[in-house]
């Protein structure tokens, strides 16, 4: 655990979701970045239902899928210009250190961090890659140059997956 010294010294950052410290609670997350995590989740788990047309949403699934490529490009803008703990460049580290991470994790030595520690961001990274491949395939599928390829469409499911 963090000393508390060095937790103290962390500036807060306003209205944001509280993480509990050995001074008590401090903000971390913005409204907006609560706001995308909670949307982004009700999207992906609406985009997922309405591909397998359990309720009759496949007409859904491709305005959903608009939907989730204006949420990333939000996410993203907002990854450039929002406060401290909501940028990229508070949790996306060089790929070095996010190994030494993990090998700290491994042996029970690894720091706590406030906001996302160095393998989830590389997670977010990730997850956001994926996302967008996933829109890009989609989208790709809708226009006259690809629509009707299987092997565009596997790799849509394969990447929702």
């Amino acid at each position: 655990m963090a000393s508390a010294s060095r937790l103290s010294s962390i500036p807060r950052p306003w209205n944001g979701w509280l993480e509990v410290t050995r001074q008590g609670w401090v903000k971390v997350w913005d409204p907006l970045v609560r706001g995308l995590h909670w949307t982004q989740a009700a999207l992906l788990v609406a985009a997922w239902v309405s591909a397998q047309g359990w309720l009759g949403w496949l007409a859904w699934h491709e305005v959903l899928g608009e939907c989730l490529l204006a949420w990333v490009t939000v996410r993203l803008a907002w990854g450039w210009l929002g406060p401290r703990h909501a940028r990229f460049s508070s949790f996306v580290v060089r790929p070095g250190a996010a190994w030494r991470y993990a090998c700290q994790l491994a042996r029970g030595q690894a720091q706590r961090h406030l906001g996302h520690n160095p393998l989830g961001g590389w997670m977010i990274v990730a997850m956001l890659a994926v996302l967008s491949a996933t829109l890009l395939t989609g989208w790709l599928f809708t226009t006259d140059w690809l629509w009707g390829y299987a092997w565009l469409a596997e790799l849509h499911e394969g990447l929702a997956w």
